[in-house]
């Protein structure tokens, strides 16, 4: 997707160079560092910014994406949870557009667990989105560990 009209030019210390998708919880763009390295920004929608439960969990998605590393995932490049509106950066992975080619790629969001938990690589910690449980045609039961 190209940028439109309204897009920001810069995220963080970032270049936009393309829009790559939206969806309920914001904006992804395709950025470029000051040494043009190609990023993902993750851009949240004006409407979730002003709630401080929807920031809560964000920023816990950041900490948890923060601590996640290995071949396997894009590593967390900068973030600002706490900017208006908070935002994501991590390593930009080329793959095929899901628009062109189907839902290849899931995106294993950061939901929040039936009851909380401390991040701590012991504890069961963070599952996936309901976006990666519906490819897996789950029932509309609770999901357990």
């Amino acid at each position: 997707m190209k940028s439109r009209a309204g897009d920001p030019s810069h995220i963080g210390r970032f270049r936009l160079l393309s829009r790559l998708g939206e969806g309920g919880m914001g904006r992804v763009y395709l950025g470029a560092s000051p040494g043009n390295r190609k990023v993902a920004i993750k851009v949240v929608h004006p409407r979730h910014a002003s709630d401080p439960e929807f920031r809560r969990r964000f920023s816990y998605e950041v900490r948890a994406a923060r601590q996640v590393g290995g071949f396997h995932t894009a590593a967390v490049v900068d973030a600002d949870p706490d900017a208006n509106p908070p935002w994501m950066e991590t390593a930009y992975i080329p793959g095929p557009s899901l628009a062109d080619d189907g839902p290849r790629i899931i995106d294993f969001g950061i939901a929040r667990p039936p009851t909380p938990a401390p991040l701590s690589p012991l504890s069961p910690g963070p599952t996936s989105s309901s976006a990666h449980f519906a490819t897996c045609r789950l029932s509309s039961s609770t999901a357990s560990p």
